[in-house]
Order: C-alpha cells, then sequence, then structure tokens
C-alpha cells in the first residue's frame, strides 16, 4: 500500500508540474485538460477546482470576472457556511488562503476597497501560518487598499509584517546553494523596492517629510527604478512646494508610445500632476489645459480598451476610468480661474458619482454664486479693474445739463424663470441653496465621535478600543475624491457652509432663514475670524429687512474687529502627531484666496462694518453720524477701494445737508472725498483717529 501510494503521489506531482509549466507558458487549453483529468482523480478537492476556475479567467483574458467572483463566493459560502468576511474560523481561512486573495483582488479593481478590506483583515489575522509568498502579497494589496481609502497608518502597520518576512529570509539565504541564492535575492529586491515604494506613498498622504525622505534614499540605492518611483518623488517635491524640481522630475518620466495594458494610464496621471502643480502656482489657465489634456487622454485610453475588449473589459483595466476625478480636478481650476459656469458644468457631471461628498456640494454652490454675482474674470483672479462709476449718463446742454446715476450699483443676480423648478442643475441662487441643503446634510447625519459604519467613516490610526471609538482629532471621513476630512476640517466645512447659505437667503430675499443661519454661524464653537465677520456683517443686513434695527446696531461694532484670519483656532492637540514636527509650515492652497472673498486687514474690515452702520444710520434720519462715520470709514482704506455704495450714499447725505457743490464733485470725480488734497487728507484722517 505503502509503494502504490508512493506512486499515485508522484505521478500527480508530475501532473501538478505539468500543469505549472502549461500555465506559466500561457497553453490554458492543455493545462485544462490535464487539470480535469486531476478532477476526476480528486473530486472533492476544491483547490483543483479552483485553479481550474482561475485557468478558465486566463483562457478568457480576464475578462469572466462575474463568472470567478461567483465560483468564489460559492465556494467560500460552501466551505464556512457563511459569507466572505464573516467566518472566523482560522484554520479554514489559513487552508483556503488564495481563495480569500483572489476574492479580494477581483474585490480591488472593482474599487469595491471596504469589501477587499474586510476580506484581507480576516486573512490578516491568522497570517503567519501561511506560505511567505501569499502572505506577502497579502500585505501589500492589503497597503494598497489602505493607501486607495487614505488609511496611511493602517497600510503602515501592513507593511510592518512584510519587513519581518524579509528579516527572516535574509537568514536563510546563507544555507541555500548560489543559484538559490541569486533568485531569492532577486526576489528580495524586488520586493524590497516595492516595500519601499508603498512606505513613500503612506508617508506622502500622512505629510511625513522626514520619513519620506529617509524611504526616497533607500530607493536610490536599488537598481530597479520603475516610473512609479519618478512620479513619487515628484508628489514629494510638490508636498515640499518646490513646484519646478517637481515639473522637472515629471518631464524626465518617458512617455509611453503603446495603450496602457493595466489601470495605470502614465500620460493620464503625468497631465493631471501638472495640472495639480500649476493650481498651486495659481497659474489656473494653464492648470485648466493640461486637465483638459488629462481628460482626452483618458477618453482615448477607454475608447482603446473597449474597442479591442468590447463592453466585457478586463479585470486588469476596470480602475482605468478615471473621468470624473479629473472633471472634479478641472472645476476647482475652472472656478480658481474666475470661470464659474464652465467649472459649474464639471462639477455637476462630477457629482452624479460622487454625490455624497459635502465638499463637493458646496463647491458646486460656489460656482453658483460666483456665476450669480456676475464676478468678472480679472477681479476673480486678483487683477485690479477700473472702478465701477455711478454716473449712468449725462443729459443736455448748460442749465439744463442733467446727470442720471446707476439706479443699483449691485450686480443683477440671475433667477430663474416662472415655471421652471429649482431642481434643475442652473447655475442660480435657488439651485446654489439646494446644493447647500445637501452639503449641510451630509454633514449633519455624520457623527464624528462613532466609527462603527465603516461606509462613511474610518480612522487614520489603530488605536481603538473594545468599543471601536477612537479619539475625535485623528478620525475622518471620506469625501473623495478629494482627501478625507478630519475633525477640525469638518467644523470649518459646516462654518463656511453656514456662511454661503446666509448669503444665499440674503440674495434670494429670505431673511428670516438668513438671520436663522447667520446666528447659528456664531454659535459655532470654533470659528475663525473672517467667517466670525461675515456672520456679523449677514445677521445686521438680515435684522434690518426685517425692520430690528436696534439688534443690528449690537452686531455692527467695528472696534470690536480683531481678527480676519481664514483658519480656525486649533491646538496641538487637534492635529495627528505626525502633522506635528516635519510637515509643511503652511497651506498654500488655503492661503492663496484670502484677500479675494475676505477682507485683506483689520482696517479694510472695520471700514466696509462702517459703511454698513452708515447706512443704517441714515435710515434713522441720524445724517451727522453717517456722515461722520462714513468719513471714518474712508480714512481706513485707499481712495480707490472704496466702494460705489459708499460714494452714493455720502452723495445723499451732502445733498440732504444742502452741499450740493460738494455732492456734484463727488458725482463728478467718484471720489468719496474729492475736496480734501492728499496733505490734508492725512491731516483730516489723524484727527478722526484721535
Amino acid at each position: 500500500m505503502a509503494e502504490s501510494q508512493s506512486s499515485f503521489s508522484n505521478q500527480i506531482q508530475d501532473q501538478a508540474d505539468t500543469v505549472t509549466r502549461l500555465f506559466n507558458n500561457c497553453q490554458y487549453d492543455q493545462c485544462l485538460e490535464v487539470m480535469k483529468k486531476l478532477q476526476e482523480q480528486n473530486k472533492d478537492n476544491k483547490r483543483i477546482a479552483h485553479n481550474i476556475a482561475v485557468v478558465e479567467f486566463y483562457k478568457s483574458r480576464s475578462k469572466n470576472k462575474e463568472t470567478l467572483k461567483a465560483w468564489l463566493d460559492t465556494a467560500i459560502q460552501n466551505i464556512h457556511g457563511s459569507s466572505v468576511g464573516e467566518s472566523d474560523r482560522g484554520d479554514d481561512i489559513t487552508e483556503y488562503a488564495t481563495f480569500y486573495y483572489n476574492y479580494s483582488v477581483i474585490l480591488y479593481h472593482s474599487r469595491q476597497y471596504y469589501a477587499a478590506i474586510s476580506v484581507l483583515d480576516h486573512l490578516f489575522q491568522c497570517i503567519e501560518p501561511l506560505d511567505d509568498v501569499v502572505a506577502k502579497k497579502t500585505c501589500f494589496l492589503l497597503a494598497e487598499c489602505y493607501l486607495s481609502m487614505c488609511q496611511a497608518e493602517k497600510a503602515l502597520n501592513a507593511l510592518a509584517y512584510v519587513e519581518t518576512l524579509l528579516g527572516g529570509l535574509t537568514q536563510t539565504d546563507k544555507q541555500d546553494g548560489k543559484n538559490k541564492d541569486s533568485q531569492l535575492s532577486d526576489d528580495k529586491e524586488l520586493c524590497i523596492n516595492r516595500l519601499h515604494q508603498y512606505r513613500v506613498a503612506a508617508y506622502l498622504q500622512l505629510k511625513s517629510m522626514k520619513s519620506c525622505k529617509r524611504e526616497i534614499k533607500s530607493l536610490a540605492n536599488t537598481s530597479i527604478m520603475p516610473t512609479s518611483v519618478s512620479f513619487l518623488k515628484s508628489n514629494f517635491e510638490f508636498l515640499r512646494q518646490n513646484y519646478r524640481k517637481s515639473i522637472k522630475l515629471l518631464n524626465a518620466i518617458p512617455q509611453p508610445k503603446e495603450m496602457p495594458t493595466t489601470n495605470e494610464n502614465i500620460l493620464c496621471m503625468f497631465y493631471n500632476n501638472l495640472g495639480c502643480i500649476h493650481f498651486c502656482m495659481r497659474k489656473h489657465n494653464l492648470g485648466c489645459y493640461y486637465f483638459r489634456r488629462a481628460v482626452l487622454d483618458n477618453e482615448r485610453a477607454l475608447t482603446h480598451a473597449s474597442r479591442h475588449g468590447g463592453e466585457n473589459m478586463p479585470l486588469q483595466l476596470l480602475g482605468l476610468n478615471r473621468h470624473y476625478e479629473l472633471l472634479y480636478n478641472c472645476g476647482i481650476q475652472l472656478l480658481h480661474a474666475g470661470r464659474p459656469l464652465s467649472a459649474f458644468d464639471c462639477l455637476v457631471e462630477a457629482v452624479q458619482v460622487f454625490h455624497t461628498s459635502p465638499r463637493l456640494w458646496l463647491r458646486i454652490a460656489e460656482c453658483c454664486i460666483a456665476a450669480s454675482r456676475g464676478t468678472p474674470e480679472e477681479e476673480s483672479k486678483g487683477i485690479p479693474t477700473q472702478k465701477k462709476t455711478i454716473v449712468q449718463t449725462v443729459l443736455g446742454n448748460g442749465l439744463h445739463r442733467k446727470v442720471v446715476l446707476t439706479p443699483s450699483i449691485q450686480r443683477e443676480s440671475k433667477c430663474l424663470s416662472e415655471g421652471q423648478s429649482a431642481a434643475m442643475p442652473i447655475a442660480s441662487l435657488e439651485f446654489a441653496a439646494i446644493c447647500l441643503r445637501n452639503s449641510f446634510a451630509l454633514l449633519s447625519c455624520i457623527d464624528v465621535s462613532k466609527s462603527a459604519d465603516k461606509t462613511t467613516l474610518n480612522t487614520d490610526t489603530d488605536n481603538t478600543d473594545s468599543t471601536g471609538k477612537t479619539p475625535g482629532p485623528s478620525q475622518s471621513i471620506q469625501a473623495t475624491p478629494a482627501l478625507p476630512l478630519r475633525a477640525h476640517e469638518i467644523t470649518s466645512l459646516r462654518c463656511t457652509i453656514l456662511a454661503c447659505s446666509a448669503y444665499v437667503c440674503l440674495g434670494l430675499g429670505d431673511h428670516v432663514l438668513a438671520l436663522h443661519h447667520a446666528r447659528k454661524l456664531l454659535s459655532q464653537p470654533k470659528i475663525s475670524g473672517s467667517l466670525k465677520y461675515l456672520g456679523q456683517m449677514y445677521a445686521a443686513e438680515a435684522l434690518t429687512q426685517l425692520d430690528e434695527i436696534p439688534e443690528a446696531l449690537l452686531l455692527l461694532q467695528p472696534d470690536k474687529v480683531t481678527d480676519v484670519s481664514i483658519t480656525i483656532p486649533t491646538t496641538i492637540n487637534d492635529q495627528p502627531s505626525h502633522d506635528r514636527a516635519d510637515s509643511p509650515t503652511s497651506d498654500v492652497l488655503e492661503t492663496q484666496v484670502i484677500h479675494r472673498y475676505f477682507p485683506p486687514s483689520i482696517n479694510a474690515a472695520r471700514a466696509s462694518m462702517m459703511f454698513n452702520l452708515a447706512s443704517i444710520q441714515t435710515l434713522k434720519a441720524e445724517y451727522d453720524k453717517a456722515k461722520k462715520t462714513l468719513q471714518h470709514a474712508a480714512c481706513l482704506i485707499p481712495v480707490n477701494e472704496v466702494p460705489p455704495q459708499a460714494v452714493l450714499l455720502g452723495v445723499y447725505l451732502e445733498l440732504k445737508h444742502g452741499n450740493i457743490p460738494l455732492a456734484l464733485q463727488m458725482i463728478k470725480r467718484n471720489q468719496l472725498t474729492p475736496q480734501l488734497k492728499l496733505g490734508d487728507r492725512t491731516i483730516s484722517m489723524k484727527k478722526l483717529r484721535k
């Protein structure tokens, strides 16, 4: 019996070697014939059935992915009596580890990252008995899924086990022969290179510059330098704000001449990264050009893949389409370039996929606000424009000469026509109100103190307790396609939504709701100085429209305006540990637009508040106080920055005081204080300040 069993085992081993050789040579038909003969001899062997399913998958050129996925799901349910990811039997998981791994590979390429992580976590918990090759592949795939979900610290934990496997491999190398040593060293070098690349990607997400620089130096010592290393180095210089060096590294990447055969489109990534770099360089129109090139190259690659693969694309090409992510980037770029209507079209198309992102709904609302205001492109880009005159036309001559003033300096808001639904995606204030409600509703349904629901909330650290809770500052929520939102960023986003909601309601004439949003904004525990200032201004305007002037005057106190910063005051505990030491000191993306939408200084903020205060005093018929307040406000800012509304108010006050010549001079020169020369105006400013 022993001899017959030995001969039978040798026969099976020979057939297995034949199967391996045929599979590696891509001879799938012959491979299936041999495997089916093996299956007839071992009908209860699930591994043979699994291998047959894999070979049939490769025979279909990786197109029968749904068939393989259904087979794996059924096989695992038959083994454990439960669905994938629900079994806790470690022995069975270890015995059929390849089943789990292949199933998670399909989930990863289908962008079902949470489901893939759920499967791989069960495999990772009992990874020690696994074969080293399967263990390393499992850890790398788990790290890839974590990085795709921006959970870099968990990815580093998975990579740490790969390092222990490489350490054990080093000790066994010395005991093997030369040929085996050479093969092991090549495999080990590939594994080490891949390990360093994943670590660089993780440290880039954490913005840990020192650790990232150390890993990049380790990559330079290896003989393998794939294209991905150049992208990582360019990203590293980008985060260090060395934009020219980042562009230089990108230009050094060789341009592929063939269409992509995997989900990595080199040309698309190249143009997208160039667009992001030029965004930070504030060259928005050039950035839009690169994003359009990325969109076109993405469409070209998809057309080529569909032409050769039909509707059923291969598994490795499922993640090739980045159309909506590129549209999001292009929309943000266009919004900063002062082209809100084009940005609106891009973002509305992107929201069809990323409809759970509160940040995206806010950006669409900002497009509607900018389009309804009719903001010129030069003004939105910070370029000085010619001051708008208060004179519309001049009629007649001599004694019969008449000056016709502009009836309203306010830009006309674009409203919907009668019978048109506000839910239609049109760049109007009505649609902006809907977008802001969606954004606020998405934030309201998120409880940042709980992390039980993995579909909406994830944590960046592994310091979880038995209840599944983590400290608040270390938590974040997904806001794809952008980076996840951390706790203090959620607070800032909520305040921004409330400020925009108050502005939109004022534009729509809903002063009660505008007052509600403004008061809710002012009641936030953490609020930046600029948003607090806007909340006071919006609340005062709503109260004035509601004839609550005494309460509005309490909000318009210029002396109490002491902060117009755009950042929320945070403590050192509000940031993760990796951001405290070696991360970039300033966020360029936030500081670029500070002077476009917020007062550039405290004096400018006080001047704007005084102009509104003078308007309220005029409504109360306190003309002397209003005139003095108006003159004081004009002394705080340059002459060319005085708004035309203030000049019109000054003309009205002079007419009320019977000073017609001075009113005519103000109209002629389009200035609030035309009678004062520069030296006299300086003296009057000093007197007013005293």
